[in-house]
């Protein structure tokens, strides 16, 4: 006991965060190289690029059975003196730019007399790795949060959960890269750009046609004319890639139908057994834009909108492959690390302990428990984005009788 006679204060348990900053400081100074090494790959995401070059070659060459073997072919018959009947194969759902990127990649590759599947699973994956840190320091930013935890966080996530290994392997690695770029566009939307906006979703819409979902993530600003432009741009700048195809060359994309895949929604409302056709992606189409605008018009953060969107393609989409999660799992993990919600702020550990689970669960789960746990977490996406739009709404109404009265429309 004191001499004053007072209380005896007992030191509680240490807090981890406290530990973990003394231990740091501790090791600082006994060993100054190695934490200033650590020091600086940590500001320099991009230090993982060469590995993951190696790496994911030599990923890509593992599966010779992979789509990257046609996406090669149609690459080399692109380049060729009948490109422009490229897309005679109905089966061939790629853009015009990855099918270039391809052609490109296999004519090195031949060149060199290295394989042409590692080179362009290598190829691919060091592309997405540069977009997605590119996308994270942007989004960090905007959300006042740190750029280097957000670039760390999203490349970790890419690269050890599997996500981006399968996609690889599957040989659509840039189903990643679209999710991003359309993740660019909403923070680029927001952020008042107009010509990029339109130029990044059409030469997204270039990349894969499925892209032209991401239209409504013109309306992210609350701008409509800004938003017909941007539109208007990005379909006169798809409509310029495409149609020499359309109008010189022989085009059966549009013939191809769908097998209904025993893990998708459709699957498991409708059954597989009638197949799907572009009806069904018209419909698609149709509620992806309802559902991004009305959210964009209520004003949900851009990332939020961007999650909604790639959820509710994958819920009308009539297959789901395993690699068709890589996207809105990049995203979903950008905005729970970046948000300023404090909802979504709390889901930042259980997005990174779910990455490897939604990897591995289609080799683990049947097709019927696969659809209904990815139909309950697809919704689960899109209430999310829902309650964070309303919320952010209602802060804005809370907060509009402190605004000047001239101040006008808020963007």
């Amino acid at each position: 006991m004191p001499s004053n006679g007072g209380p005896v204060r007992v030191a509680g348990p240490e807090r981890p965060g406290a530990r973990l900053t003394r231990e740091a400081a501790l090791l600082a100074v006994e060993r100054p190289r190695l934490v200033g090494a650590a020091r600086w790959v940590w500001a320099r995401p991009w230090t993982v690029l060469p590995l993951s070059f190696v790496a994911f070659g030599v990923l890509g060459a593992s599966n010779p059975d992979s789509d990257a073997v046609m996406f090669l072919a149609a690459g080399r018959r692109l380049l060729g003196p009948q490109g422009l009947d490229v897309f005679a194969d109905p089966e061939l759902q790629l853009g015009p730019l990855a099918l270039l990127l391809a052609g490109v990649v296999a004519a090195i590759a031949d060149v060199l007399g290295v394989s042409a599947l590692f080179l362009l699973g290598a190829v691919q994956a060091v592309l997405v790795l540069v977009l997605a840190q590119a996308v994270a320091g942007r989004a960090a930013t905007r959300g006042g949060t740190s750029p280097d935890v957000a670039r760390w966080v999203l490349t970790a996530v890419l690269l050890l959960s599997g996500s981006l290994a399968e996609a690889t392997m599957m040989g659509h690695a840039e189903e990643i890269g679209l999710g991003l770029a359309l993740a660019w566009a909403a923070l680029s939307c927001m952020d008042g750009r107009r010509w990029s906006v339109g130029l990044v979703l059409g030469l997204a819409v270039g990349v894969k046609l499925w892209a032209i979902l991401g239209l409504p993530l013109a309306l992210v600003d609350r701008r409509p004319r800004a938003a017909a432009a941007r539109v208007a741009v990005a379909l006169a700048l798809a409509l310029a890639l495409y149609g020499p195809f359309l109008v010189w060359g022989d085009v059966r994309t549009f013939e191809f139908v769908w097998a209904v895949s025993g893990p998708s929604t459709v699957g498991l409302a409708l059954g597989t057994a009638a197949p799907a056709g572009w009806g069904l992606r018209i419909a698609q189409g149709v509620a992806v834009l309802v559902v991004g605008a009305g959210l964009a018009w209520r004003r949900a953060e851009p990332l939020a909108v961007v999650a909604a969107v790639l959820a509710v393609r994958l819920l009308l989409d009539p297959i789901r492959f395993p690699y068709y999660s890589g996207p809105l799992l990049a995203v979903l993990v950008l905005w729970a690390w970046t948000s300023s919600a404090g909802v979504v702020r709390r889901l930042r550990v259980p997005v990174l302990v779910a990455a490897p689970v939604v990897t591995l669960a289609p080799y683990l789960l049947p097709h019927g428990l696969q659809a209904v746990v990815g139909t309950a977490v697809l919704v689960g996406v899109v209430v999310l984005a829902t309650r964070s739009a309303l919320g952010r709404t209602r802060a804005t109404v809370i907060h509009r009788p402190h605004l000047p009265e001239a101040a006008g429309t808020t963007t």
